[in-house]
């Protein structure tokens, strides 16, 4: 057997197994609303200090762009309404999960 191709299969397997895990176990729970979140977040110095916990030598910026990998069912969502100028794009293995940020979204 080539030890090269059977490489290549653990990880298709183990995917696999993740992906069919969070479709049947959506993660986390998922949520009707985000308008509490969205409150929250209004304020401008919140932001900011929320900016400068992750660059704390840059300028405040507004418009970032975000990739949000393992977004789960909602959180691409939330950094979205985080930082309302930023690009936000959220990935996830599981098709439910995006569903459920997609859902939240278009409310």
């Amino acid at each position: 057997m080539d030890p090269v191709a059977t490489q290549r299969k653990q990880p298709d397997r183990t995917r696999e197994a993740v992906r069919a895990f969070y479709e049947a176990h959506p993660y986390p729970p998922p949520l009707e609303e985000l308008e509490g979140y969205r409150r929250c977040w209004q304020d401008e110095g919140r932001r900011c200090a929320e900016f400068h916990l992750h660059w704390l030598e840059q300028p405040y910026r507004a418009d970032l762009r975000v990739l949000v990998a393992g977004c789960g069912t909602s959180q691409a969502a939330k950094h979205a309404l985080r930082q309302p100028e930023s690009k936000v794009v959220g990935i996830d293995l599981s098709a439910a999960g995006v569903r459920y940020t997609e859902a939240l979204r278009s409310r």
